[in-house]
């Protein structure tokens, strides 16, 4: 394997990696929200996944940018599951819906 090959490797497993993290980070805060961990999380899938994100925003309505403290807990804790739609979105795409399954089932960062 050439340096090339190396890089894409290290840099396919880089974008598991956040995937996965940004994945398991809004299913803690799903689980146990905090105003501040909802926000981290939400920040985070939306680095991995912003267009997706967007797309589902509009989608369901979300068309006005608010700061993210501005934001009610209740709102923050519905995006959650916005956000986590849109990876699930992003990660059927970009790694096939059987190895998105096996990632977040099995792989738990």
């Amino acid at each position: 394997m050439d340096r090339f090959e190396n890089f894409n490797k290290f840099e396919e497993e880089n974008k598991i990696q956040k995937f996965l993290s940004s994945w398991f980070g809004l299913q803690a805060q799903i689980e146990n929200p905090a105003k501040e961990g909802m926000i981290s999380a939400l920040k985070k899938a939306k680095e991995v996944a912003g267009k997706e994100i967007t797309k589902v925003e509009i989608d369901q309505g979300d068309v006005f940018p608010t700061p993210w403290f501005d934001i009610p807990h209740n709102e923050l804790y519905r995006k959650l599951f916005q956000y986590q739609q849109a990876l699930y979105n992003y990660g059927v795409k970009k790694f096939g819906e059987e190895a998105f399954n096996k990632m977040i089932n099995n792989n738990p960062v």
